[in-house]
């Protein structure tokens, strides 16, 4: 199965405590895949630049693989109660990156959806602050009217 979806995206970020940033961004993307496994894709603007990037959530077994593809080419693996450690590239340098999950769920619907994930960044070593991701689709064709 593939079918273009509408997006709601929202995130927030905290930083000891205290709310830093939240987005909502509203977009088209592409959902593929099966009972077991679901690839959700979409194109990501920064706010900032306006650079375009590439988006790439893959769902299987419980966990959840968001990657970023062009200059950022960064990849994250969300597994509940796992640690994950890589390395987040920017235009100007790499820097160490690892994510902690405390949520992680996605519940994917023929005509809707969702993925929720909640998680604790930290760059070279150091925490640096604590987000939620929440993504919501609706099938592009029973929108219409």
């Amino acid at each position: 199965m593939r079918q273009t979806v509408l997006l709601t995206i929202i995130g927030s970020s905290r930083s000891n405590g205290m709310p830093e940033d939240t987005i909502k961004m509203f977009t088209t993307g592409f959902l593929s895949g099966d009972n077991d496994h679901w690839r959700l894709r979409y194109t990501e603007t920064s706010p900032d630049t306006q650079e375009k990037n590439p988006v790439t959530l893959t769902m299987e077994d419980g966990s959840v693989v968001m990657s970023r593809g062009r200059e950022k080419d960064t990849s994250m693996v969300f597994t509940q109660g796992s640690r994950y450690e890589g390395v987040y590239r920017t235009p100007y340098g790499e820097l160490d990156m690892a994510i902690f999950p405390r949520l992680v769920r996605y519940r994917i619907g023929q005509d809707s959806g969702e993925i929720a994930l909640n998680y604790q960044l930290d760059f070279q070593g150091e925490y640096a602050s604590d987000h939620e991701l929440r993504i919501l689709y609706a099938n592009k064709s029973s929108k219409s009217s």
